[in-house]
């Protein structure tokens, strides 16, 4: 064999190793990448501004509606022990709360923002209010994502005459 053979496997910069028709090259590929469309992972590390959005809303709307003795008393009837409602950040609102924290919320975010989190909406006098019946009360039971954000608020209803949870097998979202 002559070394002139082996000339047409050889690769340098000058000439690069002969594909088929079919085979793309590196920067082919590298262009296809920059064109397809990102993908934002699952549980990805960097969470959305409507995400950090809705998590700080609900942290502070738990924060000012830290549960209440009667409804740590229904729920540990329910088999929920002291240190799960404090782990799981349980609050409970009635309707001072409800007012006085949809106030205060507004003071902080502003309407426009708390408008855009799920369970706040403008009432018929204009005023931004949670979107459950104001004459009721909850037990509050956050929802965490992967990241450990807040990413919502289910409800159970208590019946203060009763002293218990109306239906403690059906939550609602806030």
């Amino acid at each position: 064999e002559s070394p002139s053979h082996h000339i047409a496997d050889e690769e340098t910069a000058e000439h690069p190793q002969r594909r088929g028709p079919d085979e793309p090259t590196p920067e082919d590929e590298e262009k296809a990448a920059e064109k397809r469309p990102r993908r934002r992972a699952k549980n990805s590390i960097k969470p959305t501004g409507a995400q950090r959005l809705r998590d700080a809303v609900y942290c502070k709307l738990l924060q000012r509606c830290p549960p209440k003795d009667e409804h740590k008393v229904a729920l540990n009837r329910r088999g929920v022990i002291e240190e799960a409602v404090k782990a799981g950040r349980l609050g409970s609102l009635d309707p001072e709360r409800a007012v006085r924290a949809s106030e205060k919320l507004k003071e902080e975010f502003g309407a426009k923002r708390l408008l855009c989190v799920p369970g706040f909406e403008t009432s018929h006098s204009g005023k931004v209010s949670l979107s459950l019946p104001q004459k009721e009360e909850y037990v509050l039971l956050p929802c965490f994502d992967g990241r450990g954000l807040v990413a919502g608020i289910e409800v159970l209803r208590y019946d203060r005459q009763r002293g218990d949870l109306v239906d403690p097998d059906r939550t609602v979202p806030l």
